[in-house]
């Protein structure tokens, strides 16, 4: 089972979110087997998918088809760089980046270098409207304003410069949530606060 309904509910009368058939489909599905993955209420009764506590490119693939699958009114794609990929990274970033169907998705958000480089290079070929972002807070400040009821976004990545939870903690429905995010410790909080600084 993927996805706890109670991520899914209103704490203040109990009342669900989101359409009933994107619940019903993320509870049967198969989409992480880990069960890192978790559905969180965000903003303006948005769904969010945040799958960030890692990422490689079978993984990445692997949700962007379940997130095609959804019947939602809206899909944002946020895709982090994957890290340790080493002198394959440009091949399986623009593998990925092939991978974003504009025909499902309606933005490609991409964050990290190679990301920001080759996989929205890639997308954009495909058709895609993509945003590049410096940083986890400056892809926040480009979802937030599209959010709208039935909008799901995905949100996937690695840590180390990149942290994609950081921009899910701003799209929150409930700040409460942040429990639910990776990394939320001082020491972890305290390091991305230095990696981006200047952002």
């Amino acid at each position: 089972m993927f996805l706890p309904l109670s991520n899914c509910i209103r704490p203040e009368n109990g009342s669900i979110f989101f359409n009933p058939s994107i619940i019903a489909f993320l509870e049967s599905s198969n989409f992480d087997a880990s069960n890192v993955a978790a559905a969180i209420a965000g903003k303006k009764q948005s769904l969010i998918i945040d799958d960030t506590y890692n990422a490689s490119p079978e993984a990445v693939i692997a949700a962007l088809d379940t997130l095609y699958e959804l019947p939602a009114k809206q899909k944002i794609a946020l895709m982090g760089q994957m890290n340790e990929l080493g002198k394959h990274s440009r091949t399986l970033h623009e593998e990925v980046g092939k991978h974003c169907d504009p025909k499902h998705l309606d933005l490609v958000v991409t964050l990290g270098r190679d990301a920001n480089t080759y996989l929205a290079a890639a997308a954009e070929k495909r058709g895609c409207k993509v945003m590049r972002c410096p940083s986890p807070y400056h892809a926040a400040d480009v979802i937030r304003p599209l959010l709208k009821k039935d909008t799901v976004i995905l949100a996937k990545g690695s840590q180390n410069g990149v942290y994609a939870e950081e921009a899910v903690k701003a799209l929150l429905a409930d700040h409460r949530d942040v429990k639910k995010l990776v990394r939320q410790s001082r020491q972890w909080l305290k390091v991305k606060e230095q990696q981006f600084r200047e952002h």
